[in-house]
């Protein structure tokens, strides 16, 4: 139990520290560098990306949603 408080304790923290950045004017990412767009999106996050990439005309958007559907979206 006192495994799970100190993760617990962690993720807050890190979740503080974050929101803190934010109100403080700081960034907690690497910006992109075009100004209109970040005003949507200000940068990229720390986190797991996955590129998909292949040749024209062989099915990579058909994967792409089967994938999606199967790994990131909830059902």
């Amino acid at each position: 139990m006192t495994e799970q408080n100190s993760l617990y304790d962690r993720v807050f923290g890190t979740l503080v520290e974050r929101r803190d950045r934010i109100l403080s004017g700081k960034i907690n990412c690497i910006p992109w560098g075009l100004p209109r767009f970040e005003e949507e999106l200000p940068g990229i996050e720390k986190g797991k990306y996955y590129l998909l990439s292949a040749n024209s005309k062989v099915g990579n958007y058909k994967f792409d949603i089967r994938y999606l559907r199967m790994s990131v979206l909830p059902s």
